[in-house]
């Protein structure tokens, strides 16, 4: 088991099926990804310093995608673009969207 993040995209909980969450944190389960609730991850064996861990990176993300954006001037509707590649490729420059 290891956890790979915490995401606001998916709200729904594969243990418990609850559903409108603020969001879920991913687990790969030797190649199956799970996506849990807080509490459910917990139940499932993940620490909870690493579930916080993976919030507040997910947060630190979100906030320096944010600061990007205003700082360059850069169109809020590329905001998800933006996120979604900060997340995918962590330690590149954003600079491509300049």
């Amino acid at each position: 088991m290891k956890i790979l993040g915490f995401t606001e995209e998916i709200n729904n909980c594969d243990c418990c099926g609850k559903s409108e969450l603020k969001g879920t944190v991913a687990i790969n389960f030797d190649g199956d990804i799970k996506y849990f609730g807080r509490t459910c991850a917990t139940k499932q064996g993940a620490l909870k310093n690493e579930i916080e861990k993976a919030v507040k990176s997910n947060e630190s993300v979100i906030k320096f995608v944010n600061a990007f954006i205003l700082r360059n001037k850069i169109s809020n509707d590329r905001q998800a673009e933006i996120l979604q590649f900060a997340k995918n490729n962590k330690g590149q420059s954003l600079n491509i969207f300049i």
